[in-house]
């Protein structure tokens, strides 16, 4: 009996619950003149930086950074026939990431600090998995697509009558030339969802699963 070429897909998907969480925040103040813009967005810095260290002493945090103060002016128009207003803007951000246990305890007492602070604001949160944990969830999923393809190809070759067949290729997705381009092995960030307001310690972190998604290209010779 002749040999046919059979050449397939395989795809899978895993969710999994995020343990990195990633808070991006900043801090601003706004003054007719530049040194008062500048004061007060360093002093609040400074109040949310001794708090933010004080979580990483103590290990709940696992690190912090702030970028330098920056300051803009603006001139705004204010009518026809008068000068315009100048306005100075002193702005920073900055990123806090917290790791596993601590994203349940932690986190809501810190957005809440945040958030509470008037010249400070949370800009938002990237939820994601540890590099370890997507290393050994990637390799899985992974693993899951090929035995999918396996699964097609031995389905295809049993609907025309063949009983066996042999891999000879395994490849990432379009490696093979079977048309068009699927995506490769990757993972979708995960939005928070949170309840509450800032300063009312009623912050209820919903963060959605992280969906990790991989294909791969089988080519097998039924028999």
């Amino acid at each position: 009996m002749a040999e046919t070429t059979i050449t397939v897909r395989g795809t899978a998907r895993a969710e999994h619950a995020p343990d990195r969480a990633v808070v991006e925040f900043s801090i601003g103040a706004t003054s007719p003149e530049r040194s008062p813009a500048l004061t007060s967005t360093r002093e609040a810095l400074e109040r949310i930086a001794d708090a933010l260290e004080a979580h990483r002493a103590s290990g709940a945090v696992h690190d912090w950074s702030a970028d330098d103060v920056r300051v803009h002016s603006d001139r705004e128009w204010v009518g026809e026939g008068r000068p315009p207003v100048v306005k100075h803007r002193a702005s920073v951000s900055g990123t806090v990431t917290v790791l596993g246990e601590s994203i349940r305890v932690v986190l809501p007492e810190l957005l809440d600090l945040i958030g509470a602070d008037p010249l400070a604001r949370v800009d938002g949160i990237t939820w994601s998995l540890t590099d370890d944990r997507y290393a050994d969830a990637i390799a899985a999923v992974r693993d899951d697509a090929v035995q999918d393809a396996v699964a097609k190809a031995t389905a295809y070759a049993r609907s025309i009558g063949r009983g066996q067949i042999d891999v000879v290729a395994l490849a990432d997705p379009g490696m093979l030339g079977a048309g068009g381009d699927a995506p490769q092995p990757r993972m979708e960030r995960a939005m928070a969802l949170m309840a509450g307001a800032p300063g009312d310690g009623a912050f209820e972190l919903r963060p959605e699963p992280v969906v990790i998604h991989a294909t791969v290209e089988l080519r097998a010779i039924a028999r």
